[in-house]
């Protein structure tokens, strides 16, 4: 969950955790440093859930399948190994 600028969450983000506003202008979807901690939990957790939640999506023989019936040309073919490498790296690289 991120508060964005305009949001009711954005001015009321204190009451439910940590936010950095700092840091809210390098904010990526899958960041290595969250911008918002809600009260209860840390960076730690969200990081360890977070890879969890690509690997339970991305990391799959559903995924697989699909990405091989995408194949249209050899142009896509050879993007696979790079995309598989950077996922793995990824993934390895995280913390």
């Amino acid at each position: 969950m991120t508060p964005y600028p305009g949001t009711p969450l954005w001015d009321s983000v204190d009451k439910w955790g940590e936010f950095d506003r700092e840091s809210f202008d390098k904010l990526l979807l899958a960041s290595e440093d969250p911008t918002f901690v809600p009260y209860g939990l840390t960076k730690d957790y969200l990081l360890e859930k977070q890879k969890a939640a690509f690997r339970r999506a991305y990391v799959n023989f559903g995924m697989a399948f699909r990405q091989l019936g995408a194949i249209r040309s050899f142009n896509d073919l050879s993007k696979l190994p790079i995309a598989m490498k950077e996922m793995v790296s990824y993934q390895l690289n995280w913390y």
